[in-house]
């Protein structure tokens, strides 16, 4: 209990205080902006990313910032900010369109790996081929007659899934070299 709540208290800490103080003293140190709390606020976006991302870890440094006087650093700054943004929505746009206009094919690879995984934890609990294969390896390989039926299934399932998204691989590359056309 005292883990959990340990992890949520610096979580919380993170996200309310010292992100916002990370980009305060980011500014003020490195790119000498004269800022206080609630401008850094608002360069979170930009100086310590969000540790909840729906997109990715990706922070902008400012560094073209440097170099202006003190009293254009921050209006600059939020400038780039807010093309930083701007860029980053349309390229998430770009992704969701492009996932939508492939969603028949993504359904399909979906749907072979799920059951695949499904196929490979039912086989391995029932000792079914290809299952019982792998555990026979196992047992000899290891000199054992007990095996863990959780790895021995997420093993399979590993093996089995390579072929899948390898072909995926291939398919989503030609369709890129392409142009988009199938």
């Amino acid at each position: 209990m005292v883990v959990i709540t340990s992890l949520f208290m610096s979580i919380v800490t993170y996200i309310f205080f010292l992100r916002t103080l990370g980009s305060y003293l980011y500014s003020r140190l490195t790119l000498k902006m004269t800022i206080d709390f609630t401008q850094a606020k608002k360069l979170n976006d930009a100086l310590s990313p969000n540790p909840f991302p729906f997109t990715s870890l990706k922070w902008l440094s400012l560094k073209e910032v440097k170099g202006l006087d003190k009293e254009n650093k921050y209006n600059a700054a939020i400038e780039l900010l807010d093309k930083w943004t701007e860029e980053k929505r349309v390229n998430r746009e770009a992704q969701i369109e492009k996932f939508k206009n492939s969603l028949g094919q993504s359904k399909v690879f979906e749907v072979v790996m799920s059951l695949l995984v499904v196929i490979c934890f039912i086989t391995n609990f029932l000792n079914l081929p290809p299952a019982s294969f792998a555990i026979k390896y196992y047992c000899n390989f290891f000199d054992t007659d007990k095996y863990s039926p959780m790895l021995i299934g997420g093993i399979l399932t590993l093996i089995l899934l390579l072929p899948v998204l390898l072909i995926k691989k291939i398919i989503k590359y030609n369709n890129t070299r392409n142009g988009g056309r199938t």
